[in-house]
Parts: structure tokens; sequence; C-alpha cells
């Protein structure tokens, strides 16, 4: 595997603020099989490729270090729901954020999920849920 492919590995996880260890338990894999990858000393098989590709919405190409640019892979539905997103007004945007936020919490919660908390970040899901209703609330006064 490149030298790039390795870097690539680091810095996307710097990045999102994540540590070895929980990348690692999202590959299902050792803290010290992921440290091995992330150092070239062992080359990481596809799958786990696939996986951290979709993980951090990169390119294998990216991955592989045969493409140095990052572009984030968004799908046509996401990059719709994005732009309908940010034509509706403020105070619908926080109504979808806050249904966003509980189906994840319902996801997460029925084990159809895990979220990765970037490392020194706090569960604020609860909280966010809380200022969020707190927000709806003092807008419908």
């Amino acid at each position: 595997m490149s030298n790039i492919t390795n870097i690539n590995f680091k810095i996307l996880r710097k990045n999102a603020k994540l540590t070895q260890k929980q990348i690692a338990q999202h590959l299902n894999i050792s803290s010290s099989t992921y440290v091995n990858y992330e150092l070239g000393i062992s080359e990481m098989p596809y799958e786990l490729l696939f996986l951290l590709a979709d993980y951090y919405a990169v390119s294998i190409d990216y991955l592989l270090g045969r493409n140095e640019v990052n572009h984030v892979l968004l799908s046509e539905k996401e990059l719709k729901l994005i732009k309908y997103y940010r034509l509706i007004k403020d105070d619908r945007q926080k109504k979808v954020e806050h249904l966003l936020y509980n189906e994840v919490a319902r996801a997460e919660a029925e084990n159809e999920i895990q979220i990765l908390i970037p490392e020194g970040e706090k569960r604020g899901r609860t909280a966010k849920n809380k200022v969020l209703k707190k927000e709806n609330n003092s807008n419908e006064c």
C-alpha cells in the first residue's frame, strides 16, 4: 500500500477527531491491527477499505492514493435534500433537524446504527433535542 494511503487514513481520522481505537471498533478489528494499517505495516483488506470509504464518505481512489483530492460523495437524493433544506426558512430547518436527531437517536437505541463520537466531544443528542424543543416552544409564543 502506498505511503499516501497511510497518510490519508490518518488525515481522515484526525479531521474527524477520532481515535485509532474508535475507528478499529467501527471496523470491528483490534486497535493494534488498525494501527498497523495506518502505519503501513499491514495492508487493509478491501472489505475494510469499503467500510472506511463509506464511513468517511470518500472514494476508494482517495483512500488508495490514486486521487489526491478528497471529494465528499453524496447521492442525488442527498444533494436534493440539502437543496430543499437550504430553501426553507430557519424555523422549518429547526423542525427538520429535530426530526432527524430523534430518528437517529431511535435508530441507535434500536441498534440499527452506531454513531462514533469524536474524541473530546460529548454525546450531545439529548441535550441538542432539549435545545431544539426549547427553541421550538419559544418560537410558538
